[in-house]
């Protein structure tokens, strides 16, 4: 990106230069942004990968769209420690499902964005078997309230203050529905 054009370089060759956007890229393979990084090591993403100028035209919006599933295979393992087993990694799995189901404030240039402010996406390269496992198991689960995807907040750190767990009452039924 330089003075508001894109440049696409693919392998060293120039596939693309002073390109105004949006455009789209999709590959067999993931597909990597030179100097983006996730956990310390190159970031690639699966899916296609559309990019266009932010809404202040100073730099790129590169927005990852992909299908569910795989979407969360990025995110669980990044919000929750594989360690914690598969069943904790369901749960998960499902809260994270419910929050990127729902509106939220980012709807005019994308639908979810992938930190803390949202939810972790590290994308292709942070997969994990257990939490893969833990995403197909969970396929289509929802919880749900008046019908709706329930707003299932989570946090990874508490800074050693949260409710008791017998002080909570929630009656909820599991429904499977396709979304």
């Amino acid at each position: 990106f330089n003075n508001g054009l894109i440049d696409v370089i693919i392998g060293g060759k120039t596939i693309l230069e002073h390109a105004q956007g949006p455009f789209a890229m999709t590959s067999n393979t993931p597909i990597s942004f030179k100097g983006v990084k996730r956990k310390g090591i190159q970031a690639s993403y699966d899916g296609q990968m559309e990019v266009l100028l932010n809404p202040t035209k100073t730099g790129l919006n590169v927005v990852n769209s992909l299908d569910m599933n795989t979407y969360l295979k990025g995110v669980v393992p990044n919000e929750m420690p594989i360690y914690f087993g598969l069943e904790a990694l369901k749960a998960q799995a499902v809260a994270a499902r419910n929050y990127a189901n729902r509106e939220n404030k980012f709807k005019n240039t994308y639908d979810i964005c992938d930190s803390v402010s949202c939810q972790v996406y590290f994308g292709a390269n942070t997969k994990h078997e257990l939490s893969n496992r833990a995403v197909d198991e969970t396929e289509s689960i929802y919880v749900l309230y008046d019908l709706e995807p329930a707003l299932t907040l989570y946090h990874s750190t508490a800074g050693g203050i949260t409710e008791d767990w017998e002080k909570v009452q929630v009656e909820f039924e599991v429904i499977t529905a396709q979304m």
